[in-house]
């Protein structure tokens, strides 16, 4: 059962005035004695769960505020923390004290001690950078740790961290973080409201706004507008009115103007983004469309990444870069659930991607983050895709059938090979006799050449398979054996071309003291004779024990690659590892590197790979490797 109107009228008035207050003066007040203002305060206590009225002897009562009064009682009702809500909740608090949060205190209040607390910070600052929110970071002065960012994107900070670290987000995992308001609650209560104010937008996540919501309410003391009232639709700033008149009546907290104007600011920016989408997706120019598609087709030909302007996936990737660049100017955030799959299975995808947009970026004054960039790898990876796949597909394979004993027996014995043989691109030319060809339609022609009658050819053909005309399971699996070895050979060939062009004879060595990743880097300095340390480098822990190092270097002579066995394991990264791939690329040829980075990546699942890789002697062995492992799997 719920507060009373008289119990609720108790904490509206003890909240509003925010100093102690006598029980008579209540009672007085109220109209009522004083053992029922006693009585009262004890069932609103009893159902918060937790002394939102304090009351104390000879002072009366007085509304605690937990949110501002105490700075470390803040996890009173909170319990036991995983690491990851530890993370959160850290987060949470350095939001809401804007001001900052003693260290010392903040290590007794989560009952750890400092150094893992150190340990926190340095965690959340590398998860902030992994989810494109780099525009924020955690400043140290003293014993004081604060939040570094815009107060508009401070709000949005929760959420984004949150869904980074929290496997399919739901507001029940974000409830223990606020105490005072119902989440699920105010959820219904705001999906109602934006219906009944006909409120749409594409870009809404009802879940995070319900955060937004809370955390600017529970912030109403210190926040405030840098944004023009007149440039909020009056629809907007009527709705977020409802919104805070709902917090007010159920959660008995006062809204300021403030909080109103901020959560209006929010909607509208989402509303406004939506329409702007429609409108470049079906109105605008084709000169607005050109301008973005000319820049992006020119930075592609520079970095050699084959883009087709007719293609419609070419159309798509454009239009979402022009919306991607409106929608970051407006500062939205938008989250793609695959980009750790992307960024997992297409690392370097995200180096050509940002080149791609990089002169957008220095002529709009923006930066597109992680998730932004991630929508343009997954059109990227598509081109990745079909290249791999061209690998598989060879030409076909041509096979001229002799069979002398009649059209009945060549079409078994044809129909006997192709359904026995477990991949198409296997073209059949059936004779029964070579008067049925002309000569020059042989030479040259054909890969094998099988019949069941050295007679009718040996003086024709030089190089040809005779078979036994009871053509019985043995003489089937030879033939496709033989046609296996054609095929082998065609994939082999067109890997190995591939393979020759980064691989180096020269390049491949054992280092024994090294202990650091800053160190390896070094070493690859000047293993490559190049200062691997401008520019960027890609650095990716691999799993099995295997690291890479990838940058992209226009002052070097030629693409280069290496492989470091270490004596001893590493931090690369976040893992152990004992084994460094690494490439340098000047070609900046999308395709091809890209094919040779995601096959390593693939192999590197294979909990043997790592002790293959190590028991090569030289890049000859190593490329045999690759190419084995690589048939292996394609022919299989």
């Amino acid at each position: 059962m719920g507060l009373i109107e008289r119990q609720k009228s108790v904490v509206k008035y003890l909240r509003d005035i925010n100093e102690w207050v006598k029980g008579s003066e209540l009672a007085k007040i109220l109209g009522v004695t004083d053992r029922t203002i006693r009585n009262d305060i004890i069932a609103i206590n009893k159902f918060y769960g937790k002394d939102i009225i304090i009351p104390i002897k000879g002072r009366g009562y007085r509304y605690n505020d937990f949110g501002k009064e105490s700075n470390t009682e803040y996890i009173a009702d909170i319990g036991v923390l995983t690491t990851i809500e530890r993370w959160v909740y850290i987060v949470k608090k350095l939001i809401v004290f804007k001001e900052g949060i003693n260290l010392f205190d903040l290590s007794e209040e989560l009952f750890i001690s400092e150094s893992t607390l150190q340990n926190d910070i340095i965690k959340i600052k590398r998860v902030f950078s992994r989810i494109g929110i780099d525009y924020v970071t955690i400043v140290k002065n003293g014993d004081l740790i604060s939040l570094n960012c815009d107060l508009s994107e401070r709000y949005i900070l929760l959420y984004e961290f949150a869904k980074y670290k929290f496997v399919n987000l739901q507001l029940n995992d974000m409830q223990k973080y606020f105490k005072n308001i119902d989440l699920k609650c105010l959820y219904d209560a705001i999906a109602c409201i934006l219906k009944d104010g006909k409120y749409n937008s594409r870009y809404l996540l009802l879940t995070k706004v319900t955060i937004f919501v809370a955390l600017v309410v529970e912030c109403r003391e210190d926040i405030n507008s840098s944004f023009d009232k007149q440039n909020i639709e009056e629809k907007n700033i009527n709705i977020s009115k409802k919104i805070s008149g709902f917090i007010e009546q159920k959660f008995l907290i006062k809204v300021n103007e403030e909080c109103v104007l901020n959560i209006a600011y929010y909607l509208n920016v989402l509303r406004t983004m939506h329409v702007i989408e429609d409108y470049i997706r079906n109105d605008m120019s084709d000169e607005e469309y050109n301008l973005y598609s000319n820049k992006i087709l020119k930075v592609a030909k520079r970095i050699n990444i084959n883009l087709d302007k007719d293609n419609d996936l070419f159309n798509d990737m454009v239009l979402h870069i022009i919306v991607a660049v409106k929608r970051i100017k407006l500062g939205i955030k938008i989250y793609n659930p695959l980009r750790e799959n992307l960024k997992n299975k297409y690392p370097l995808l995200f180096g050509f991607a940002n080149k791609l947009v990089v002169d957008i970026c220095r002529n709009e004054s923006i930066k597109f983050d992680f998730n932004e960039l991630s929508y343009i790898v997954a059109y990227l990876s598509t081109i990745v895709y079909e290249e791999l796949e061209n690998l598989k597909n060879i030409r076909d394979i041509n096979v001229l059938l002799i069979v002398s004993d009649g059209r009945s027996n060549l079409n078994y014995i044809y129909n006997e090979i192709k359904k026995n043989l477990g991949y198409d691109g296997v073209r059949f030319k059936k004779i029964c006799y070579l008067t049925e060809i002309e000569e020059k339609d042989i030479e040259n022609k054909f890969d094998i050449i099988i019949t069941t009658s050295k007679e009718d050819v040996k003086f024709t053909i030089d190089d040809y398979m005779e078979i036994r005309k009871t053509f019985d399971i043995v003489e089937r699996n030879r033939v496709i054996a033989e046609i296996d070895k054609i095929r082998t050979k065609l994939i082999e060939d067109k890997i190995e071309s591939l393979f020759d062009y980064y691989f180096s004879d020269e390049i491949f060595c054992s280092i024994e003291d090294v202990t650091s990743q800053e160190k390896i880097i070094k070493e690859i300095s000047n293993i490559f004779k190049v200062d691997t340390f401008k520019g960027r480098p890609m650095i990716i822990s691999l799993k099995n024990g295997i690291g890479l190092f990838y940058k992209l270097d226009d002052n070097v002579e030629s693409d280069k690659m290496a492989v470091i066995k270490l004596k001893n394991s590493i931090t690369w990264v976040d893992d152990k590892v004992k084994t460094i791939v690494a490439i340098l690329d000047k070609s900046h040829n999308i395709n091809e590197i890209n094919v040779i980075i995601t096959y390593i990546l693939e192999l590197a699942e294979k909990a043997d790979f790592n002790e293959k890789l190590r028991n090569c002697e030289n890049m000859c062995d190593l490329k045999r490797l690759l190419i084995e492992l690589y048939l292996k799997d394609v022919l299989n």
